[in-house]
């Protein structure tokens, strides 16, 4: 499989920008173009990815030809060439999201788009792009066990005592309710020999710990090194502080995502206090970083924008817990 250009040449009036550009690329060949300010490189990246029309010459690619490309094999063409652009290409009045998933439109028919219906698959993968960059805009459950008990997974513990956290916890009750038989084929006041409230997240972990339960469920970030308690949550606060030891404990269990708690305002406050504080909370990590990370705790990099809709998840499993 390759990838040519056969005397690709671009002119702007009078002023030439690329000049009679030939070469082939290789399968697997990883290929740099370098030079400086105004020598063309960014307009034969957009006449490859046909953003630009190459006033001669053609392009190949597998023994098509793209420069020849039009209708939906052009735009199919333009959806599979990706290309990262010099500017950041965003919607203000969308939230980041929202942003992300616009990366797909080439993916899917038009009236969705103009509707803004995404589905919960390009959701989580949205999510996962984002969590890629070191953006969290969610987190999980994650069921933890001491290694001295043996537990592996949370089919092992069969029979063990689950340590939640309090009744109105996302992470620490709802999620593992709702999501833990999911894996083991059985509710949890039949799975396991007995389930107890430990009085909140920190005390659940440490009640964990203390081998008063088998197993806790508390909220993390799930990503970066275990041995940090991750990059956020319960147990990176209490690995901070010195409270637990990582090399002592395994993770068993992990949830779905569960989207960031949101910081919410109530509508009475009217429009011009909800943009005050929005912009308060947005310039917070810059302004006073040690403040954000005091309120948040772990390594988060900022807030984020988001509709009512980024939560529907979280509202289906409230419903299905309790009713609704």
């Amino acid at each position: 499989m390759m990838f040519e250009l056969k005397n690709v040449t671009r002119r702007f009036g009078k002023k030439l920008a690329v000049d009679s550009v030939t070469l082939a690329i290789p399968q697997g060949q990883m290929v740099g173009i370098i030079g400086r300010s105004g020598a063309g490189k960014s307009t034969l990246l957009r006449m490859i990815n046909r953003l630009q029309e190459p006033s001669s010459g053609s392009i190949h690619f597998a023994g098509v030809e793209v420069s020849g490309l039009r209708g939906q094999a052009l735009r199919n063409w333009q959806r599979d060439c990706a290309m990262i652009f010099q500017q950041f290409n965003l919607v203000p009045r969308l939230d980041v999201l929202t942003n992300v998933m616009l990366g797909r439109l080439n993916h899917r028919s038009t009236l969705m788009s103009l509707l803004n219906i995404f589905t919960r698959e390009e959701r989580v993968h949205a999510i996962a792009a984002l969590e890629r960059l070191g953006i969290e805009t969610g987190y999980y459950s994650i069921g933890l066990a001491l290694k001295s008990s043996g537990i592996k997974s949370i089919k092992d513990a069969k029979g063990k005592k689950l340590g939640y956290a309090d009744p109105d916890s996302t992470s620490g009750y709802l999620v593992p309710l709702t999501q833990i038989p999911k894996d083991t084929g059985m509710p949890n006041d039949k799975f396991f020999a007995s389930t107890q409230f430990n009085g909140g997240h920190e005390n659940n972990l440490l009640a964990a710990y203390d081998g008063k339960v088998d197993i806790a469920v508390d909220d993390s970030s799930g990503i970066g090194d275990f041995k940090d308690g991750y990059t956020s949550g319960t147990f990176r606060k209490e690995v901070d502080k010195g409270a637990v030891d990582p090399n002592k404990l395994v993770e068993v269990w992990r949830s779905p995502l569960i989207p960031n708690g949101p910081l919410v305002v109530r509508n009475a406050l009217g429009e011009e206090w909800q943009t005050k504080l929005a912009a308060f909370f947005t310039a917070l990590p810059e302004k006073d970083h040690r403040c954000f990370a005091a309120v948040e705790g772990g390594d988060y990099k900022g807030y984020a924008p988001v509709k009512h809709d980024f939560y529907n998840a979280v509202v289906d499993v409230r419903k299905a817990a309790i009713g609704g």
